[in-house]
């Protein structure tokens, strides 16, 4: 397990950091992404879904409209290979519709 770190940086000091600086930045960076990674195949296991799934389950999750509704929506678009764009996904009800739309035509 890495060891768990935490860099805190004015951002209006950026072009002022040192090169070890930097590179504790961008450590830190990895071991965020490596540990996302790692959260978003686990999630893929555990839904029985691809990981793209699992990355838009895992977005939508941080969005303010996330309901378990919504979320088993995506889920079965994806299973139909229907991977919708995610800045637009339950934001609109005629996206939404014509999403569904094309979903059933694959179930039918």
């Amino acid at each position: 397990m890495a060891k768990e770190q935490t860099v805190v940086m004015d951002v209006t000091n950026v072009t002022t950091l040192t090169g070890k600086e930097m590179e504790e930045v961008n450590e830190a960076f990895e071991g965020y992404q490596d540990a996302l990674i790692k959260d978003i195949d686990a999630l893929a296991t555990s839904l029985g879904v691809s990981r793209e799934c699992a990355q838009d389950v895992t977005y939508l999750r941080t969005r303010h409209r996330h309901t378990e509704a919504l979320e088993e929506e995506l889920i079965a678009l994806h299973r139909v290979g229907i991977r919708p764009c995610m800045s637009e996904f339950g934001c609109s009800t005629e996206s939404g519709k014509a999403l569904l739309e094309e979903a059933l035509k694959h179930m039918n």
